[in-house]
Order: C-alpha cells, then structure tokens, then sequence
C-alpha cells in the first residue's frame, strides 16, 4: 500500500468513526494512526475491545483494522434497516427535492433555522408602543442566537428543529411580576409575548432562563 493511499484510509476511517466515539477515543485514534502506534497501549486496546474486535493490530495492519471499524457501524450495521426502508421512502424520488444527493442537501440547509429566517417567520400586529418595544426586543434576542443556541430556541417555539411553519404567530399579553413568562403553544405555533418588559436586558435575560428550564419544555395542555 503506498504512503498516500493509506493516508487517504486513515482520514476516512478517522473522519467516520468521529461521528461515533468521543473526544478521548478521537485521540487514541489519532496515536494509534500516526508515528506513536504502540500495540499494547491500554486505551487502544478498549476501544478495539468496545467494537468487539479482537484483531492484534500492528502498525502494519491498524489503518485497515480501523477502516474495517467504521465500515462495520457505518455501513453494515445500519443496512438491515436501511433496506427496510428502501420501499418505503423510494415514493419520495417522485419529489424534486429527493432527485439527488445535493437537491437534498440544499433542501435541509433551506429548512435550517437561522435568526434571520425565524425573525421573516414572525407574524405580529403590535397595537402600541410597549407591545412595539417587546416585539423589537425578541427581534433583537434572536440576532443574538448563534450556533446551538438558535436551534434550540426554534425547538423550543415549534417543537421542531427545522422550519416546518410558514409562520409564526406573535401575540402580546399584560403578564407582570413574578408570574411573568413567554407562553408558547408549538401546535401554531404561538407565541404569547409579555409586553411589560421595561429593557431589552429583561427579555433577554427571562428568555434565556426559560430555555434553559428544563421543566419549562413539559407540555401541559391536554
């Protein structure tokens, strides 16, 4: 095997199994796949030993044993279900947007929420200047997502991770005090939007900690 082809193994094989193992067993990988290969490292061996592989690796062999690693979760293992699924989903070829690999992808990155497109999917009447100040202040909350948190914050008003809505209804309530609080209703979805905020940082802040509530989540309407 000549030098690039098995750094082109190593890559792959490395890249794949990322998916599947943690930060720690990433960097037993990475030694075991460059120049500080040692047969009888003790972290090497559990993690071979986690995958049920019992091959003696050496530094002629361990970039086939770990391709052969994530070929076996990758690929074999899921195909039982993968062909399972095969009749089924093959209906959604009909679709434009099922064609092919990129018409997919394009497809889930016009779905992927951004602040930009929740904000465009807000649809509000303001009827007065604390109910015009709340709704700019939300607006200004979301510009301030990035990252996770702008997919849990769509989660959290839609119960879904993608857009799945065309908008999303903003109405404003008069909740003050202690039992101040957004109320969302992700079957609208609907958000009902307390208009007694006195700052931008009071929004913030009451939104933040009720995202972060876990119990905040439940659904209690039945």
């Amino acid at each position: 095997m000549t030098s690039k082809r098995r750094e082109n193994i190593n890559l792959v094989s490395f890249i794949c199994l990322s998916f599947l193992v943690s930060q720690e067993e990433r960097e037993t990988i990475l030694i075991a796949l460059g120049d500080k290969f040692d047969p009888n490292d003790g972290d090497l061996l559990d993690f071979l030993s986690n995958f049920k592989c019992f091959t003696k690796v050496t530094a002629g062999n361990i970039s086939r044993v770990i391709h052969e690693l994530a070929h076996q979760e990758l690929l074999q293992k899921p195909r039982y279900i993968i062909d399972c699924f095969v009749p089924i989903l093959s209906v959604l070829r009909a679709f434009p947007a099922f064609q092919n690999l990129q018409v997919l992808q394009e497809m889930y990155l016009e779905k992927k929420p951004t602040p930009k497109k929740i904000i465009k999917l807000l649809n509000a009447d303001p009827q007065n200047e604390p109910e015009r100040m709340a709704l700019d202040h939300l607006k200004r909350y979301i510009r301030s997502l990035d990252g996770q948190a702008v997919s849990q914050f769509f989660s959290f008003l839609t119960g879904s991770n993608v857009i799945t809505c065309e908008s999303i209804l903003v109405t404003f309530s008069m909740l003050e005090g202690a039992g101040r609080r957004p109320i969302i209703r992700t079957c609208g979805p609907i958000i009902e939007l307390p208009s007694t905020y006195q700052s931008y940082s009071e929004l913030a802040e009451e939104f933040s900690s009720v995202i972060n509530e876990k119990g905040a989540w439940s659904f209690n309407i039945v």
